[in-house]
């Protein structure tokens, strides 16, 4: 039989000095011991050589210790009942044996706990139900949100994207407001050949943007709409090869602000690609709400 006194003081206290610590170890070993040896029945001793130990360290060190030193080939220890889940309420003296033990642990429950944990039962069986119904409140919540993105996010998304086509496409109809003008011109310029001037690109640009825009708007012929943003995302991406100085302070990584404008048409063209799954009636549809969701997983019980 062991009982370890958990002592911290290892050194005399040096501002204390009329505590009189080894007689106060002392006398605590004394009592722990005494406390001990009551443990033991008289009739035991009969059939039975006991060895009560008052050991001093941390408990579950000592304990282990003890085993290993003796050879021990089983150690008992208590619990404080069962819980709502049905397992043994260990203490962390009590796990942390059973953890490292390299011999076998025998759980006990001390007879005068069962009111006791009967008690601690139904509060955690408490905190386990209000555990299972906030989580599925939660997954009803996470549910109708996911359920509404699905419902209404093609929309969202082709409606933004017509705003940003039809307003930047607006901005070039009237000189010197687009920041990407310049850039434009000169690349539909290299890209016929001078065969189209600025002065009739800029305006025909405008023109085709607004149009994107103004059929994302209203959802209408998005199958040559989209035809058009493919084609106008692609030119808008021919600067990154001519004009790799102009677009990237340091080539390939680090982009100027005409480099980022170009870049995140990526963007805009993944955008496209999901407004036009959604042009013969493709839809984005979510899980059911009782798919993902295993309320015995996480009440404890077992199916």
């Amino acid at each position: 039989m062991v009982h370890a006194l958990e002592w911290l003081a290892e050194e005399e206290p040096r501002e204390y000095t009329h505590f009189n610590v080894p007689e106060y170890r002392q006398y605590l070993i004394d009592d722990a011991r005494h406390r001990v040896q009551a443990l033991v029945a008289d009739m035991s001793q009969t059939w039975s050589a006991i060895d009560a130990r008052v050991v001093l360290g941390r408990a579950y060190r000592e304990i282990l210790r003890v085993a290993a030193d003796s050879g021990t080939d089983l150690i008992v220890m208590g619990a404080q009942g069962r819980g709502a889940l049905g397992l043994p309420l260990f203490g962390s003296t009590t796990q942390q044996v059973v953890r490292a033990a390299t011999c076998p642990v025998l759980i006990v429950r001390s007879a005068g706990s069962s009111a006791q944990g009967e008690r601690r039962g139904a509060s955690v069986s408490w905190i386990v139900d209000m555990k299972v119904m906030l989580l599925s409140r939660l997954h009803e919540l996470d549910f109708a949100i996911t359920g509404w993105m699905a419902r209404f996010g093609p929309m969202l998304l082709r409606v933004s994207l017509g705003i940003v086509f039809l307003w930047f496409g607006l901005l070039k109809f009237f000189p010197n407001l687009s920041p990407a003008q310049e850039l434009a011109t000169r690349t539909i310029s290299i890209l016929t050949g001078d065969l189209i001037s600025p002065a009739v690109s800029l305006p025909l640009l405008a023109g085709w943007e607004c149009l994107i825009g103004l059929g994302l708007l209203l959802g209408r012929g998005l199958r040559g709409i989209l035809l058009l943003l493919y084609v106008q995302m692609l030119g808008t991406l021919t600067p990154l090869v001519l004009f790799p100085h102009e677009v990237f302070a340091r080539f390939p990584y680090a982009p100027t602000l005409e480099g980022q404008y170009i870049i995140k048409n990526l963007v805009m063209i993944s955008a496209g690609i999901v407004v036009g799954a959604t042009v013969r009636g493709g839809r984005m549809v979510p899980e059911s709400p009782d798919d993902g969701w295993d309320q015995h997983r996480w009440s404890g019980e077992r199916r």
